[in-house]
């Protein structure tokens, strides 16, 4: 996803938002842009008010979050740094600054490794750590892993804790339509569940209120009744309206996502 975003500043039209966000037809903030779904979707979770504006950006930022906070918005994804970097990481002051008046995610992926994060080794390859199985085909720089590994889990782990000490509001966890690449067998889908629903047992130990989002995966929600359900607090979903080339999204891709 990171690198898809490199066309756009500010992606809102290709992301429906369900189990968190209640919408309703309402003016746009001045000067942004603002996508409001045809249809509502509820909140799955009474403890998290509905949204009528959300946005999501991952990188360059000029004037660090500045532009965030002044936004509209009521809830805004980021990335945890600057840059992807640990040293160029936002500090706990700046996170509590920019949530002032929003809700403030750290986008996450669990399903892939990135080259440019912290975690990366310039020694890492294909096969070595044993976790990175794969160079992705449709996105340089990033790599394919074992999410059911130990060391991946404790590398995201570890991820998760960061973000939680900058004061984050929750983590947007991405990727996670990653058992995808194993054929989308039941057993994938089951080793997701559960890595995701760690994920969440352990952010919420240390913070209650830690909210988990995932995006895409929409069939995997109910699978094993609704396992997933139980671990998030609400899903967004890429391309339900349109895709990243501006083309509307076939009828039959975006009911089919929108009844997940």
């Amino acid at each position: 996803m990171k690198k898809l975003l490199r066309k756009h500043k500010w992606l809102l039209f290709g992301l429906s938002f369900s189990a968190l966000v209640a919408c309703s037809s309402v003016p746009a903030p001045e000067g942004e842009d603002v996508f409001v779904p045809d249809e509502p979707a509820l909140s799955l979770r009474a403890d998290i008010p509905a949204l009528t504006s959300w946005t999501i950006q991952l990188q360059s930022y000029p004037d660090r979050l500045a532009s965030i906070k002044r936004s509209a918005f009521q809830m805004a994804v980021v990335d945890y740094s600057n840059d992807g970097s640990n040293l160029n990481k936002w500090t706990r002051t700046e996170v509590k600054d920019t949530k002032i008046n929003k809700q403030l995610l750290a986008y996450v992926s669990v399903g892939e490794a990135e080259d440019y994060r912290y975690y990366w080794s310039s020694s890492y390859k294909v096969g070595s750590p044993a976790w990175i199985t794969a160079a992705s085909s449709n996105h340089p720089g990033q790599f394919l892993v074992d999410y059911s590994s130990s060391q991946w889990q404790a590398i995201i782990l570890g991820y998760v804790t960061k973000i939680i000490n900058q004061g984050f509001d929750g983590a947007y966890l991405d990727n996670v339509n990653a058992y995808n690449n194993l054929g989308a067998t039941v057993a994938s889908k089951t080793e997701m569940i559960n890595w995701i629903c760690k994920i969440n047992q352990y952010a919420k130990i240390k913070n209650p209120n830690f909210k988990i989002l995932i995006q895409n995966a929409s069939d995997l929600i109910w699978t094993n009744n609704g396992a997933l359900a139980a671990c998030i607090d609400a899903t967004a979903q890429e391309a339900t309206w349109f895709k990243a080339t501006d083309v509307r999204t076939l009828d039959t891709i975006r009911l089919q996502q929108l009844k997940d």
